[in-house]
């Protein structure tokens, strides 16, 4: 139990980030994204929850949320070259 709910919250920046639509969003949103992820996970274990799965899955759903929001709010800032050209290694040029 312990290992699902923590694993979600750090595997969440981990997994996006090599997804193309996601380069934008950077290491603030996946430092945010892991501490709502574990600020969740503790709160989820101070609290009387009679259901595993949301006990589970929610610091998974926080760290997803935090990590979109995040990323929405750096849009506009430029992707860095060393990033653009990991995901062109990655994806291939467009």
């Amino acid at each position: 139990m312990w290992f699902g709910a923590l694993l979600g919250p750090i595997a969440v920046p981990m997994l996006l980030g090599l997804l193309s639509p996601f380069k934008k969003c950077g290491p603030t949103a996946a430092i945010f994204s892991i501490g709502a992820g574990f600020l969740a996970f503790i709160i989820t274990k101070n609290t009387e929850m009679n259901s595993l799965a949301l006990e589970v899955s929610l610091p998974l759903i926080t760290s997803f949320v935090t990590y979109i929001l995040i990323g929405l709010l750096n849009y506009r800032k430029p992707v860095p070259d060393k990033v653009e050209k990991f995901m062109n290694l990655l994806l291939g040029p467009r």
